[in-house]
């Protein structure tokens, strides 16, 4: 499972960006940029090509929080995330940042730092201040 996550990040960085399911095949790369030029994978996109198991819609924070309660161990908890929903990102510098995209604009996701073991929930509250909630530490 990592290794699929590493090589993922590996194609991002070589290719420029790409679905995860294309990291694996010769097809061409599919990414979108934002305004700030990050690359972002689209769940969306990803979604419609062919997979062993269907990926149905965003998970929302009860299914995440019921998906860390059940799995015994952070390669368990990855495997099982993946299984539900593509990543909306894959990047970082130093760091493997993987980032499960709630809603459409991102306002509120899931981010992991898989070297650390280190599941997040981050969100903006009705202030407009940035909230981030350690949900699972490895």
């Amino acid at each position: 499972m990592k290794k699929d996550l590493l090589n993922a990040f590996l194609c991002a960085v070589l290719l420029g960006a790409c679905a995860l399911s294309d990291c694996t095949s010769a097809n061409a790369p599919a990414s979108s940029s934002t305004d700030a030029g990050s690359t972002v994978l689209s769940s969306e996109t990803a979604d419609t090509e062919s997979s062993d198991t269907p990926k149905t819609g965003r998970m929302t924070l009860a299914e995440i929080k019921e998906i860390l309660a059940e799995c015994d161990d952070f390669e368990e908890v990855m495997d099982s995330l993946e299984a539900r929903q593509t990543p909306d990102f894959v990047g970082g510098s130093g760091v493997t940042l993987i980032e499960y995209w709630l809603d459409r604009s991102g306002d509120e996701k899931l981010s992991i730092i898989l070297e650390q073991g280190q599941v997040y929930y981050k969100h903006v509250d009705a202030d407009g201040s940035p909230i981030a909630e350690l949900l699972y530490d490895a």
